[in-house]
């Protein structure tokens, strides 16, 4: 019965849209991560997946598409939080692990986190997009890529496939990362960190893939 609510939708214009939802108390849960695995899986190498959450822990299932897109030369950007932006303290702890994962793994891979601006109004990032390849679909929708969107959380995205839609998603995401709006993180970066923050990031990092 299921299948009713997650059927193929039939175009609309140049467009075509899946529908796609986690809802625990149907145990449904986790489609939303298998989502992404397989689109991140067919990114070929030397595209771009693009991935823009206020909350970056990445549960298992993701990390290891993310390090498979890497191995065949696979281009990953990733924009999250900053500590100076984020509501929730410890998300932002092990979204730096994951980072200095990642980093170890490829060090050309694009991390960024947001700047503060205040006088603009602009403080936490909220957004949950994702745009796959050179002119693969875009994701849009509700769900982090953390444990509490996969497992607990009543959560829905739209994969969105339209040429248009995807030109104007690439600008927006440019405009997200432009120096005055994002820092980018090498691993540089995480020579400042202290002992306690380690200890801070890699329980978080490890806690992430169920409580976070």
């Amino acid at each position: 019965w299921r299948a009713r609510w997650t059927a193929a939708q039939p175009a609309v214009g140049n467009a075509r849209v899946r529908f796609v939802w986690n809802q625990p108390a149907l145990s449904l849960r986790r489609a939303i991560e298998k989502l992404y695995a397989t689109l991140i899986d067919a990114t070929p190498r030397g595209a771009v997946v693009r991935l823009e959450h206020a909350y970056f822990a990445p549960t298992r299932l993701v990390r290891r598409a993310l390090y498979r897109a890497m191995q065949r030369g696979t281009r990953l950007a990733v924009l999250t939080n900053s500590p100076e932006t984020s509501d929730i303290g410890v998300l932002v702890d092990a979204s730096r692990f994951a980072f200095y994962a990642m980093l170890r793994e490829n060090a050309v891979v694009a991390l960024f986190e947001r700047r503060p601006r205040p006088d603009l109004g602009e403080t936490t990032l909220h957004s949950k997009v994702a745009s796959f390849g050179t002119c693969g679909p875009v994701i849009i929708g509700s769900a982090n890529l953390d444990a509490q969107s996969a497992e607990h959380n009543s959560e829905d995205v739209v994969v969105i496939d339209d040429p248009a839609l995807r030109q104007a998603f690439d600008a927006m995401y440019d405009t997200d990362i432009a120096p005055d709006r994002a820092q980018r993180i090498t691993l540089a970066r995480f020579r400042e960190l202290s002992v306690l923050d380690w200890i801070k990031a890699t329980w978080a990092f490890v806690l992430g893939d169920y409580w976070l």
